[in-house]
């Protein structure tokens, strides 16, 4: 769609930069549920609670169930993939202390792998910008995540991680079309919500603590996250060309660094600085369009 266009509803132009400043919030709201419960069994709490939340909405909206027996079939291993693989990796890595920004960096490379996937639909200019954003996210983030020693274990989990939302986003992409955002939803989070709570129970170990902290963390990451941020990143992958929605992953861990200056007082550095600068400068680059397309937003 056009960015001309005056059809586009009001506040849609907003949704990329409310999406990244919730997300970001993501890994140091992690860190501090972690420290009252384990990582299987924040997640098999946390993915109940937003399935119920979105079967919820469905009720209110009630939109037109539009599943084939295939297309349902897809849409639940899109949500293993999205929930399962890369929500369970991703607490892991946290729980095996690798860093926040070392778990960046780690994502940081999602839009590089999509654009391999997608070599011949991603440009030239496009490549410059991805390579500009990987440059400014390593700037930003490696270098005090890379003084420190990285926990294999968590670089493990991390790399899987990577692996599952790349692998998550581009099916969800290429098989959504034009099927309610809620409905995927609803199918994909019930799904890993039995599978998460199964390995739970399954597995031995698995304590909770129930502090107020906890508790608040809990419902961020279950209600805010698991559906508010979730929704806005299904609506730009099904509105949007993947590369560029992809890119948003590259203001992540600026924006991380940034909530960490708020909540704990900790000073950006000056290859932060810049950093933060070559990821603005790709950005650019990434959702300029081809020469003979008009623009596109990620919204």
């Amino acid at each position: 769609m056009s960015v001309h266009d005056h059809g586009r509803p009001r506040g849609v132009n907003a949704i990329p930069y409310v999406f990244v400043l919730i997300w970001s919030a993501g890994a140091i709201v992690v860190k501090l549920g972690l420290q009252d419960t384990t990582a299987l069994a924040f997640l098999a709490l946390r993915m109940p609670i937003a399935a119920l939340a979105v079967w919820l909405i469905i009720l209110w909206v009630r939109p037109k169930w539009p599943y084939s027996r295939s297309g349902l079939a897809i849409t639940v291993a899109t949500g293993l993939l999205m929930q399962v693989v890369y929500q369970s990796c991703f607490f892991l890595a946290l729980a095996y202390r690798l860093t926040p920004g070392m778990m960046a960096i780690i994502l940081g490379t999602q839009p590089l792998l999509t654009g391999l996937v997608r070599f011949r639909q991603t440009h030239a200019r496009q490549w410059l910008g991805l390579v500009l954003g990987l440059s400014g996210l390593i700037l930003v983030v490696g270098v005090g995540a890379l003084a420190h020693q990285v926990p294999i274990a968590g670089l493990v989990w991390g790399l899987l991680a990577l692996l599952g939302i790349t692998a998550g986003t581009l099916m969800q992409k290429f098989n959504s079309a034009s099927r309610p955002i809620l409905c995927d939803m609803a199918v994909q989070y019930s799904v890993s919500a039995v599978v998460l709570v199964v390995i739970a129970l399954w597995l031995p170990g698995q304590s909770v603590h129930w502090t107020p902290v906890f508790t608040l963390t809990l419902g961020w990451m279950s209600l805010v996250v698991s559906v508010g941020a979730t929704l806005l990143l299904y609506f730009m992958i099904q509105r949007g060309e993947v590369t560029r929605v992809t890119s948003l992953f590259f203001c992540v861990p600026p924006a991380t660094v940034l909530w960490d200056f708020l909540l704990f007082g900790d000073r950006l550095s000056v290859p932060a600085l810049i950093g933060m600068l070559l990821v603005v400068a790709g950005l650019i680059l990434i959702n300029r369009p081809a020469p003979g397309k008009s623009p596109r937003v990620n919204g």
